[in-house]
This record gives structure tokens, C-alpha cells and sequence, in this order.
């Protein structure tokens, strides 16, 4: 992650706040709904954090996943509904969200590596995953 704008800059101490709450064991994404998270099975966590930190370096990897946690995740519509359902495939959408951003390569990558079980409403748990793979 490079700081070359005042986003990057406020995207990149979001990233390490969160990472600084997980260290502490506390909830880094406590604002976002109960209904939009789901639970994460062990072993689909392992295979999630080997398959992003195969893809790219870990920062770049870890930067993507909160930002598109940050932005599309918790993001609602005028109702107040989510705007993505927690049911669909984070590789999809995780992908999509980076190819957006202008980092081909690294969709690309995951697309190819992300396990396709894992899905949008487990993104915080395997954020969580990997941040904790980050401190050992």
C-alpha cells in the first residue's frame, strides 16, 4: 500500500487500527451488524490466510480485504438493507472490489487461490484470521 492521497492515508490507519484491536482481542469491526457476519470454520480459515498470503505480500492482501470490508461490507442502501448478501462468494466480490481499485494482478491471484467456500459474511472473521497469522 502506497500513501499517495489523503484516502490512502486515512485507509491505511483504519487498517492498522484494526489490526492493532485484534491484537488486543477486541472487536475491530464492532459497528458492523450482527446479520452481516457469519462464523468461519477452521479450516476454511486456514485455507482462506494461506490462499492470501500466497497471493501477494501480506500487507497488500490484509489492506484489500479491509477496505473491501470497510466499503462494500458494511456499506447499506437507503433502506438500511445491505448492500451485499452475506451469503455470496467473498472470492467473487473480494475480486471484483480489487480489480476496481486498479489492482489487476491481485484479483487475478485471488480469484485463482481464494477458497470458494468462503463467503461475504465470514470477510471479518478471516480479516480477524489473518491478523492474528500476522502476529506469531
Amino acid at each position: 500500500m502506497t500513501l499517495c492521497h489523503l484516502d490512502d492515508l486515512v485507509r491505511w490507519l483504519s487498517l492498522t487500527r484494526a489490526r492493532h484491536l485484534v491484537r488486543n482481542r477486541q472487536d475491530a469491526f464492532a459497528t458492523l451488524p450482527a446479520e452481516r457476519r457469519q462464523e468461519l470454520p477452521v479450516s476454511a480459515a486456514k485455507a482462506g490466510v494461506s490462499a492470501l498470503l500466497k497471493a501477494t505480500r501480506p500487507e497488500e492482501a490484509m489492506a484489500a480485504l479491509h477496505d473491501f470490508i470497510e466499503r462494500r461490507v458494511a456499506a447499506t442502501s437507503d433502506g438500511g438493507e445491505p448492500m451485499l448478501a452475506p451469503q455470496g462468494k467473498l472470492r467473487d466480490y473480494l475480486c471484483y472490489h480489487v480489480f476496481e481499485e486498479g489492482k489487476e494482478e491481485l484479483a487475478q491471484r485471488l480469484q485463482e487461490l481464494l477458497p470458494e467456500e468462503i463467503r461475504i459474511g465470514q470477510a471479518v472473521e478471516l480479516f480477524v484470521a489473518m491478523a492474528r497469522k500476522d502476529l506469531e
